[in-house]
This record gives C-alpha cells, structure tokens and sequence, in this order.
C-alpha cells in the first residue's frame, strides 16, 4: 500500500453487528498491522451490507435487531442526509449480474456479492477487508484480498439485550431476597422438629334395642 493513496477498510456486515467499529483506532491499524502511515483513509460501504442490516432490522431478535436499527439510521444518516462523519466514507455499489460469471463468486451467497462489490471497485488495489467472520476472512485472502480481523476487545456481541438486561435484574433481587429470609424451625420440649398426630378411632356404640 502507498501512502499517497487513500485505503479504504470495507466491513462486512459482521463486522457492523458484533463490533464497535467506531471505536477502532483505524489509523494505528494501519500503522501497526500494514506499515503505513498514510493519515487517507475511509471506510467503504457495500450496498450489499446495506441490505443486509436492513434485513436485521425488520427480521432479527433482540440485541441484534437492536444493532441493526442503529446502524441501518447511521447509513442513513451518511447516505441520505449527508451528514459529515470523522472517518470519509463511501458507497460501493453491488455488483453486475454478469460480473458472476466468474466461477469463484455465486451470486446466492452474501460473502460472495460484497467481495466480487470491492474487486469490481475502482479503489480495490487500495481497500482492506474487515471482517470478525472466519470463513469470511479464508474467502478473501483465498481471492487475492488483504484482510483484518478487529481485536476481540472490541467486540460486543456478549452485550447482553433489554430484556436480558431485565431477566438478569430480577434474578439479582431475588437472590438477594433469599438471602434475607431466616430459616424457620420450630422445635418442641421433647426435642423433635414436629408434632405427630394419632387419629382416634372411635368404636361406636349401638343401641341393641335399635337393631331390626
């Protein structure tokens, strides 16, 4: 990588639902993982990602769908109302139908269409593929792409949702509930836990002058 050209990190859609990539300090990635020193760098945004988180959205569960809303408003945001971020990015538009032709890529899988997006890219030479997904990360530098896996320390997908949230709260109150509460014994004088009852039983006397 030169340093007079721009690097683009190109997440995948993993990479925006289990991270918190806007915490990643990009430049000493950069730096430390690759040699360079360039200060030109964005991040490239696969419409396939897109699509995508926006999937996430309407059809996850929980802390997922949670993410998912929060970046498909953060892509809307950049993409739709133009709003200005620290870190450029951009757009990569999905790829052409024929651009499959191509027998390592099917147009079926996800992983596939945002690889074949970035090779068919005009900053491709200069992009970077990030990603937490091992398979992922095997099918990129299997085609030819320089590729970085996020430190775990910046991971979230252990993030516990609402209603797990909540789940854990009440456990804890209940605990302490059982904490508090004293064992309850009784003992008695001669020295046993409990009393024994003995039914009587009763023998009932009968008139002989009432039998027939």
């Amino acid at each position: 990588m030169k340093d007079d050209k721009t690097i683009w990190f190109v997440l995948d859609t993993n990479a925006y639902l289990h991270y918190r990539f806007r915490e990643i300090p990009w430049a000493d990635v950069l730096r430390i993982e690759f040699g360079c020193t360039s200060n030109n760098f964005g991040i490239g945004v696969p419409q396939k990602v897109i699509q995508e988180i926006s999937d996430k959205k309407d059809s996850g569960r929980g802390k997922i769908q949670k993410k998912a809303k929060s970046i498909s408003s953060f892509f809307g945001d950049i993409f739709l109302n133009e709003k200005k971020t620290e870190i450029p990015m951009c757009l990569i538009p999905l790829p052409k139908d024929t651009d499959f032709d191509d027998v390592n890529y099917h147009s079926s899988n996800a992983d596939d269409t945002i690889l074949l997006s970035v090779e068919k890219w005009e900053n491709y030479a200069e992009s970077i593929i990030v990603s937490g997904d091992i398979p992922m990360l095997i099918k990129a530098t299997g085609n030819g792409f320089i590729f970085y896996q996020p430190d775990d320390k910046y991971k979230i997908e252990n993030e516990l949702s609402d209603e797990e949230k909540k789940i854990k709260e009440l456990e804890s109150k209940l605990a302490l509930f059982q904490n508090k509460m004293s064992d309850i014994s009784i003992h008695f004088q001669d020295g046993k836990e409990h009393i024994e009852y003995v039914r009587p039983i009763f023998e009932e006397e009968i008139d002989e002058s009432t039998r027939l």
